[in-house]
């Protein structure tokens, strides 16, 4: 099993689902706010082309599938969590033709384990 943890940019505000802008840092440092937004759930399976996903706690899942251009926001202090022993599938599975762009916010707390 592989640890990847992923620290970024900053995230200023939490929300429930997508009431709350969350600011974030996008590839250039620079700070922007995402106001249409799903926040990451266990029950989660698929990021969506074209959706913004948020992680405001922790969240466990053995497998999420990305289709299309999905992004995903890692609140500070923030844990996504995907894996599952013995499943050789388990992870962040990103089809072929799709990305999955990940953002942070200023403490870059945020953490993606895969």
């Amino acid at each position: 099993m592989k640890l990847i943890t992923l620290a970024l940019g900053a995230v200023v505000a939490l929300s429930g689902f997508g009431a709350t802008p969350i600011e974030y840092l996008d590839e250039n440092g620079q700070t922007k706010t995402c106001t249409d937004y799903t926040v990451v759930t266990n029950a989660m399976a698929t990021f969506e082309d074209g959706q913004w996903y948020v992680v405001t706690g922790a969240v466990e899942r053995g497998t999420i599938a990305v289709n299309g251009a999905a992004h995903l926001i890692l609140c500070d202090g923030a844990k996504l969590s995907v894996e599952n022993p013995g499943d050789d599938y388990a992870g962040v599975n990103v089809s072929e033709l799709s990305s999955l762009a990940i953002y942070g916010q200023t403490a870059g707390t945020g953490a993606l384990i895969a």
